[in-house]
């Protein structure tokens, strides 16, 4: 292995022809076969530990998207009983959500174009005072109106998530190189089961006495006790003061990559020097080569901002097109015309509409037929966990069997757990509690799998780009989601909301079957993007 793939693999040693790298967390000097001396930077490992538990938290606080299910039908309840939205059902008040997600969709892209300009703590700090609006001016949105709500709650909680949510695990990531998907995975981990904890909050303070809706139109259930709906903005005063609270203690105390220090963490690339042993005056005598996906690079107008590629000792002469092997590395213009890059956008569409289905509606049908609202916020911070525990479980799947096998094996779960949970209403609250927790553990495989099928797909080169035009098929089935819904449910009821989102899983399965490289091959199990070993290298497209 040569030097440049060494260090692209982040590597901390020095390579055979005795070149020298730098790797973060560790403080000592070694002097390579050449005689160079090559300085290791230092970073005390406490600090370590403490910035990816602030960015474990973080994580944690953005799970509050998953109490959607166990907060709408308070939301809807007070909106038609308090402010006066009298033909506001279930399908139109998600929107609240849908606003999120669409506005979350829509500037994703652009978080990582502002990361390179911007301070990176600053940036945070944006993110942190739009998720504080958000929440804080819900209290006077609800008793004002749903358009206002919709703005306020949906609009600017989309905002601060899209800023939060990347950045925190590209820092985690950026301290381990040679660990990342085990960084990702353990950061990310949070989102997922965040809801446990929020649920519980959210349930205690505005149903306390466990009080039973008590209103049906149109086999819905509403509250109508104003014992329930007054709790209601007063619960996002609380929500806003403790998330707000554990946000701004996170910030402060993140610690960043030693070599970004200067410029404060901007960009997405640790660019590094790599000496070759001295044969001649060139220059060729020094090379640049880039930590892969490291998090961080410096900005400043010197001789080390310099283009970011991935590089191998095969540069000059790539792999085969037509090999099976081929990993290629796509710019912008190609990932837009490439079939695979829409393949993975409408199968972004099918999950994405049976996804919402689920965790939007699970309480609002559960309340049809189990009478105790304790007992489905259970529920809903039970699936959370499951939705936690799964991620790391179907990364090392994924390492096993496959990026799209995996997926295949989550769509086909998903699939068959969703098109039977009607089931449980003749079944009982235990089949239901049991099909939740097994529909939150299938759909998380496939957020498990989405970013590093896009990243074996294309490549990391312009790899925000790619993520964000997969997530901007988002836009879509959010802005659809209430229209379908609203129209299954008048014609089959909660049955037929649930089997039209299982119908959607069943058209991302066929997509992902169908799913091909450009060359023609499909994609083979053994491409397996590396989450946990950090032992997969990529050849650069010519």
């Amino acid at each position: 292995m040569d030097a440049a793939s060494d260090i692209t693999n982040g590597g901390p040693g020095r390579s055979g022809n005795g070149t020298t790298c730098v790797t973060p967390m560790v403080d000592r000097e070694e002097t390579d076969k050449g005689g160079k001396c090559c300085r290791r930077l230092k970073c005390p490992p406490f600090r370590v530990i403490i910035t990816v538990l602030a960015c474990f938290f973080v994580q944690l606080v953005l799970g509050i998207s998953y109490t959607t299910g166990n907060v709408l039908p308070y939301v809807t309840s007070y909106l038609r009983n308090v402010t006066g939205e009298t033909s506001l059902d279930y399908s139109s008040a998600l929107w609240i959500d849908n606003t999120t997600w669409i506005v979350v969709y829509l500037i994703l892209p652009f978080v990582g174009l502002l990361d390179r300009r911007v301070s990176h703590r600053l940036l945070l700090f944006v993110g942190v005072a739009a998720n504080a609006i958000s929440f804080f001016g819900t209290y006077w949105a609800l008793q004002a109106s749903f358009a206002l709500t919709v703005v306020i709650r949906g609009a600017f909680h989309g905002i601060g998530q899209a800023i939060l949510w990347p950045l925190p695990v590209n820092l985690a990531i950026g301290w381990f190189p040679k660990r990342k998907g085990s960084a990702g995975a353990c950061v990310i981990m949070g989102f997922g089961g965040g809801a446990f904890v929020w649920n519980q909050i959210v349930t205690s303070w505005i149903n306390p006495h466990n009080l039973q809706p008590d209103l049906t139109v149109n086999d819905e259930m509403y509250f109508t006790q104003r014992e329930v709906l007054d709790n209601v903005p007063t619960c996002h005063l609380l929500l806003g003061g403790i998330l707000t609270g554990i946000l701004l203690v996170c910030v402060a105390s993140m610690a960043y990559p030693p070599t970004a220090d200067k410029n404060e963490a901007r960009g997405n690339t640790l660019v590094v020097e790599v000496e070759k042993p001295e044969k001649e005056d060139s220059a060729d005598d020094v090379t640049k080569a880039p930590f892969q996906n490291s998090s961080y690079s410096s900005n400043d107008n010197d001789d080390r901002d310099v283009g970011i590629s991935f590089i191998s000792q095969d540069q000059h002469k790539p792999a085969d097109k037509a090999s099976p092997d081929y990993i290629p590395d796509y710019t912008p213009l190609e990932v837009i015309q490439s079939r695979g890059a829409w393949t993975v956008w409408f199968i972004n569409i099918g999950m994405g509409f049976g996804i919402t289905f689920i965790w939007a509606f699970y309480k609002a049908y559960g309340q049809t037929f189990i009478h105790d609202d304790h007992l489905l916020a259970l529920i809903g911070s039970f699936s959370s966990v499951f939705n936690c525990i799964g991620r790391p479980i179907w990364g090392l799947l994924a390492d096993k069997i496959g990026i799209q096998t995996c997926l295949m094996v989550s769509q086909s779960a998903l699939l068959v757990s969703m098109a039977t949970l009607v089931v449980c209403e003749h079944a009982g609250a235990a089949m239901f509690f049991v099909w939740v927790c097994l529909i939150f553990f299938a759909f998380s495989g496939y957020y498990t799998v989405e970013i590093p099928l896009v990243f074996t797909m294309f490549g990391a080169r312009c790899s925000t780009f790619s993520i964000g035009f997969v997530y901007c098929s988002g836009v879509i089935y959010m802005f659809c989601t209430t229209f379908v819904a609203a129209a299954a449910k008048d014609a089959f009821g909660w049955r037929g909301v649930f089997l039209v989102g299982a119908g959607f899983i069943f058209f991302g399965l066929l997509c992902n079957a169908s799913m091909r490289l450009d060359c023609g091959h499909p994609i083979p199990a053994h491409m397996k993007r590396d989450l946990f070993s950090g032992t997969r290298t990529r050849t650069r497209r010519p």
